[in-house]
């Protein structure tokens, strides 16, 4: 809407060049402004796709690690830094940080596992079939008894605290996968619009969590909302 205010007497007209000169500088710093904020947006457009489009390429070979696509996509990386005015700090010699993980874990063998209750009840499981060994952890044998600690959730915050009153001081773990009410929206781990709390369900938080308790192994079976979802299908 364009308002205008006209006096009510009758005014003289007077052009001042001053002021169209300003308004045409104004007009052209505008449209200066509003090129640039294009150009700008159209660049950081086509840099955003010229790098996924590297590091996503056949040449990277999916970056796994340890493999050589890991390393020129970390020297791409790199060289995208220092030409956006970054710097390396003149202690490191590359600007990398080396450290040390399991890039490839396999199975040894024998790997058994079996049940022994006090009644005298004996169970070896199946390989694969009614157990899987897990990458996360180390190898080892152990003879242990077995504690139920629920869904291995502890957050005391929250008035959550699976392991409150067990020892597990030189036991087994036995935890649940998930979490509780899982199908329930707006339950303690699980949102308003039904996602759940990754943190709590991770099985490394839940090792993490039994270790801190005092087990000296974990294992984890299906929860009963799990078991049901299967048998559906």
């Amino acid at each position: 809407m364009l308002l205008a205010c006209f006096p009510q007497r009758p005014a003289s007209i007077f052009f001042n060049p001053r002021h169209l000169v300003i308004a045409i500088f104004l007009l052209i710093t505008i449209s200066s402004f509003r090129i640039a904020q294009a150009t700008d947006a159209a660049a950081a457009e086509l840099r955003i796709e010229t790098d996924l489009k590297y590091l996503t390429s056949d040449e990277l070979e999916g970056r796994g690690s340890g493999d050589q696509g890991l390393e020129k996509a970390a020297e791409y990386l790199k060289s995208q830094y220092l030409q956006a005015g970054l710097s390396i700090p003149p202690e490191d010699d590359d600007g990398f940080l080396e450290f040390s993980i399991n890039r490839r874990v396999s199975l040894g063998t024998p790997n058994t596992l079996s049940i022994k209750l006090d009644s005298g009840w004996f169970n070896q499981l199946d390989l694969n079939q009614t157990f899987v060994p897990l990458a996360m952890g180390s190898g080892g044998t152990f003879d242990l008894g077995v504690a139920f600690c629920g869904y291995g959730i502890s957050k005391p915050q929250l008035g959550y605290d699976d392991f409150e009153n067990i020892d597990l001081n030189g036991k087994a773990a036995m935890i649940l996968r998930k979490i509780p009410a899982q199908d329930r929206s707006g339950s303690l781990f699980v949102n308003q619009d039904g996602a759940i709390n990754l943190e709590a369900a991770s099985l490394k938080s839940k090792i993490e969590a039994a270790v801190a308790h005092g087990a000296s192994a974990v294992i984890f079976v299906n929860d009963d909302f799990t078991n049901q979802k299967e048998k559906s299908r």
